[in-house]
Formats: structure tokens, C-alpha cells, sequence
């Protein structure tokens, strides 16, 4: 907050607006250690604070209870998370064109990571700085007015937001009932419902955010916004919704559904009820998981570039793509896990808990479904073993491997 309010200080827009903390900390120690580091910033009257006693609605209860209270006296608002960074500059240049556009209702800014401390947070990192700016290009391009909202590091013009600021509870019990998890496409969807176009700035500079820099907390990430993209469902069909944002909350569905979809396929392959005559399947989707990767490696290490910047491009590109490929099939295991945990009724709630008790080892339950597979190639359907070995070799290796990425590298230099 101190380096968000020097930012605005920098940018000369300290007169023109307001840093305002909405709290939802819970828990003596978490909430003391919170009030104390944002003390000095109060006193000096660089915030203000407000920590709610019921979290009633979680994150978007919180923004529609200060929405209500006093959010209609100011015209715009910029929703950012605890692990958000934005620079002074970049938020005077989207509130310039907010205000140019009168029709502006939602403009959600690109971003990038901040440096990892991990080798996992790296190569997330390493990721997004290869295939963010092609992969946002394209998305800017071809959603329009009609773009996406992911949550924070966006400026909402505050008349359009009323549209959104309430959502609707799901009758019935979690998962699939209750509080809307991944409330952020839906208010997207209901702010251009009324209008207000919503818009994507591709650009990445003076916008980033944290990563998980464990396996087990990106998992555990990636468990609620699974609960959240299947509780869409019951919402893609809602009247008045804009085709592209029924797309942008399809594809937020399918791209849960697509994990278990794989894992069968790989099951039926290695079982042997499906024959593969051809590689012809492997070289399609080879192309179509390379092409984005290839276009990133083309930016940086194309026309123009010099012979140090192709090297380190490439280097980047063969650690990423090497990485990536080991990381997916577990990546794939605990996503399916996570949607036949909805299908069977089980909610992670808003954060889901660290795990207690008896916990396997790291790595055991992917270990096991690897062996599995093999075995099961082995056994049924010989010839198919040799092209399970990209799918079941990381998860063979999971054990060494996850620890292994989990590592922290207090020496790694900032990319």
C-alpha cells in the first residue's frame, strides 16, 4: 500500500483519488498483524481501512457492501487483491481513457508476475513473459468491447458496476449452490449486459500480481476456481448475456472438463479399446500446444533480434517447454480430481483449508496413477506403452520432481 500511494503520488494523482483497504482478514493474530502494519499509512491519511466482522458474500459481498455505503460518490474505482501491483503511471493512463470513452464500463489491464522465489514460480513466470504478450494481443483483438474481467488490477466505471454489484445466490447447496466462486466473469457478462462495453488493455506494463510459488497452493487455487467454472453452468444460459461472454464462460468450463476428458482418452489408448493407427492425432495436438509457444519465442527472438537476445530467448523456450511438459500430466491428474470433487458434491468453500492429519507422501497419488498406467499398457495393450510415457513419466517422477520445483532459489536472479 506505502508503494501503491508513492505511485500516485508520482503520477500527480494524489488529489484525485482514494486508497481505500476493504478487509476481510480473520483470526487474532492475522487481523493484529494486519492493523499494525497499516497504522503508519491511516495516521498519515494515505488510507482508509475497513475490516468487516462477517464476511457475508466473501470478496464480492465485501465490494457490494462498500458499493452501497459510499462507492456511487466516486466515478470510477480500482479493484485490486493483496498481491496486485500497479504503477502510478499505468492507472493515469486508463483512467485518460476511461474518460475518453464515455461508453467504458470495465477495463481490465494485462499483467504480468512479479520475480519468483521457486523454481515452479519461474517457470510460471517464464511462461507468462513468453506467451503473455501474443496470447493478450489476440485476446484484445478479437473480444472487442465484449472482453473479460479476472478479478483485480481493472478500473470499473462506478455506473456500470450497479449492474454487477449484487450477484444472485445459487439456490441450493455448495458446489454447485451458494456464493458464486468465480464471480469475476460473471459481472463481466452483467456489466455489458447493460451496455457498457468491457474492454482488455494487452499492455503488461506497471500491472503484475504474486504467483503460487508451491505446487500444493497453486493446486489448491486451481480446486476453487474449478468449483467456480462448473457453478457457471447453471449461469451460461442467463437471459440477456452477450454471445461472447456466454463464450468467455464456456471456455472457463471447458477448460476444467478438458482434464478428465484427457485422462480417459489416455485410459482407453492404454487399455486398448482405442487403437491408434496414426500419429497423425500426436503431431495435431503437438502443433496446436506449440504454435502459441512458437509465436512467443518469434517476438522476442525474430527479425531484428540481436544474437545475445535469440540465446537467451531460447534458452527460455526449451526450459519452459521442457518444464511445462513434465508439470502438465500432474497438473491434468488434480484437475480431474478437482471436477469429480464437485461432481461428487464436495465443496472447497471460498479458500479451501491446508490439509491435516494423515497426508500422503508429495507426489504418491501421481506416482501410483503413472504405474498404473503402465502397467495397464503392459498388460492390455503393449504397443500403446511407448506413447504413454510423455503422460505416465512425470507422473512416475512426481515425488522428486514436485519437491524439486517446489524449491525456493534464494540466488535466482530477477528475469
Amino acid at each position: 500500500m506505502l508503494e501503491l500511494s508513492r505511485q500516485i503520488s508520482k503520477a500527480g494523482l494524489t488529489g484525485h483519488t482514494r486508497l481505500i483497504v476493504l478487509s476481510d482478514t480473520f483470526g487474532q493474530d492475522a487481523v493484529a498483524a494486519e492493523e499494525a502494519a497499516l497504522l503508519p499509512l491511516i495516521a498519515d491519511g494515505r488510507i482508509s481501512y475497513r475490516r468487516r466482522y462477517e464476511n457475508t458474500g466473501r470478496k464480492p459481498g465485501n465490494i457490494a457492501e462498500w458499493f452501497d455505503r459510499e462507492g456511487r460518490a466516486y466515478a470510477q474505482m480500482l479493484v485490486l487483491d493483496a498481491d496486485s501491483r500497479m504503477s502510478g503511471a499505468r492507472l493515469a493512463r486508463m483512467i485518460w481513457r476511461m474518460e475518453s470513452q464515455p461508453g467504458l464500463g470495465l477495463l481490465q489491464a494485462g499483467m504480468t508476475l512479479v520475480p519468483a522465489q521457486s523454481r515452479f514460480g519461474q517457470v510460471q513466470r517464464t511462461a507468462s513473459r513468453l506467451l503473455g504478450p501474443p496470447f493478450s494481443a489476440g485476446l484484445a483483438a478479437w473480444t472487442g468491447d465484449t472482453a473479460n474481467y479476472w478479478g483485480h488490477n481493472a478500473l470499473i466505471r462506478t455506473a456500470a458496476f450497479a449492474a454487477a454489484a449484487h450477484l444472485p445466490r445459487l439456490s441450493g447447496p455448495a458446489p454447485f449452490g451458494g456464493d458464486i466462486l468465480s464471480h469475476d466473469f460473471i459481472e463481466a457478462a452483467f456489466v455489458r449486459r447493460t451496455g457498457w462495453a468491457v474492454a482488455f488493455d494487452p499492455d503488461a506494463v506497471g500491472s503484475a500480481e504474486d504467483g503460487p510459488q508451491e505446487l500444493a497452493s497453486f493446486h489448491r487455487r486451481n480446486r476453487r476456481w474449478c468449483q467456480g467454472n462448473l457453478q457457471h453452468i447453471r449461469l451460461i444460459a442467463t437471459r440477456g448475456l452477450n454471445p461472447l461472454s456466454r463464450l468467455h464462460i464456456a471456455s472457463g468450463i471447458f477448460s476444467f472438463l478438458a482434464a478428465p476428458v484427457w485422462l480417459a482418452l489416455v485410459v482407453l489408448m492404454g487399455s486398448g479399446l482405442v487403437v491408434l493407427e496414426s500419429p497423425l492425432p500426436f503431431v495435431l495436438i503437438l502443433a496446436i500446444l506449440l504454435l502459441p509457444k512458437l509465436s512467443g519465442l518469434w517476438r522476442l527472438a525474430g527479425r531484428g533480434a540481436t544474437a545475445w537476445r535469440r540465446r537467451i530467448a531460447l534458452r527460455a523456450f526449451g526450459g519452459e517447454l521442457l518444464l511445462s511438459s513434465l508439470l502438465a500430466p500432474i497438473v491434468m491428474l488434480h484437475h480431474t480430481a478437482s471436477v469429480l470433487a464437485v461432481l461428487a458434491g464436495a465443496d472447497c468453500g471460498w479458500k479451501q483449508p491446508v490439509t491435516r492429519g494423515v497426508r500422503l507422501p508429495t507426489g504418491f497419488a501421481e506416482a501410483a496413477t503413472g504405474f498404473a498406467l503402465v502397467g495397464m499398457a503392459v498388460l492390455f495393450n503393449p504397443e500403446a506403452a511407448i506413447w504413454l510415457v510423455p503422460v505416465a513419466g512425470p507422473m512416475i517422477a512426481a515425488p522428486v520432481l514436485v519437491r524439486w520445483m517446489d524449491q525456493i532459489k534464494p540466488l535466482l536472479r530477477p528475469a
